[in-house]
């Protein structure tokens, strides 16, 4: 009686297991889930330092402070890169649209930007209205391309095919832990909350090969108003001092302003 008991406990726990594993929500859903986690800050300020790396290991000498303000109300980002005497070496300003697909999985609250984003990056996020168009769930499930995969512990929901870009979602806390574009793959690690605002402490940038080329890793968080932040006007780019600068760091600021910031 005992055995038979166990018998039917183990296979009513296995089709538990099943149907967690078997059910997948649609693209948007995760995308939705992920940016509203963003929702009810007045603002974010970001200090990071980035490192290039080789060989798994980071390069002497070649590495420099970033400073990132975002301000979710009017959706503009700023961003300046410091050397060690605190010069500036590049300055970077986005607005809306201009946000690459690391700021959007990072600041954005609104669902529809970093969706477009998406799908402008290539990620194939199912539209509602795609769906609706759709004659049955049947039909609706084979439109999706989401899958369930484990990443370094972590069951992750994975938006995309094994060949194009992908994005890949933890699935207990709906955080970003992989986008793989654009011939790069961005690896977010580490994620804490500040006052309910999640944010990794480090972020890796690699080849698709799965190569790291920079690391950047967290100094401080703060959320709050960043208007000091974006009184005057910036100019996109680097600077005479980032000009002056050895070669291989001014390659890691162009990388990184281009798929971190």
């Amino acid at each position: 009686m005992i055995g038979r008991l166990f018998l039917a406990l183990v296979m009513i726990c296995g089709l538990q297991i099943s149907s967690a594993w078997a059910y997948i929500p649609p693209s948007l859903f995760i995308v939705k889930s992920m940016a509203t986690k963003h929702s009810g800050v007045k603002g974010v300020r970001v200090r990071t330092q980035v490192k290039a790396i080789e060989d798994g290991r980071p390069v002497d000498g070649i590495s420099f402070k970033s400073v990132t303000a975002y301000d979710p109300q009017k959706n503009v980002l700023r961003g300046w890169a410091f050397d060690s005497e605190n010069q500036v070496l590049f300055m970077v300003e986005r607005r809306g649209n201009e946000l690459n697909m690391a700021n959007q999985l990072l600041f954005q609250a609104n669902p529809g930007e970093t969706t477009q984003a998406l799908i402008t990056g290539g990620v194939p996020i199912v539209s509602e209205q795609e769906l609706l168009a759709l004659p049955d769930e049947d039909q609706r499930q084979r439109a999706e391309t989401t899958s369930l995969k484990r990443w370094q512990g972590s069951i992750a929901w994975v938006i995309g095919q094994p060949d194009g870009p992908q994005l890949w979602v933890e699935k207990g806390s709906f955080l970003p832990l992989r986008l793989v574009a654009n011939s790069n793959e961005l690896r977010f690690e580490g994620f804490h909350l500040y006052r309910g605002f999640p944010y990794p402490r480090s972020l890796l940038l690699a080849e698709t090969s799965g190569e790291v080329r920079l690391r950047e890793d967290l100094i401080d968080f703060n959320t709050g108003p960043v208007t000091g932040d974006f009184k005057g006007e910036i100019v996109s780019g680097m600077t005479e001092a980032g000009r002056s600068s050895p070669s291989q760091l001014r390659k890691i600021l162009e990388d990184y302003y281009k798929n971190v910031r």
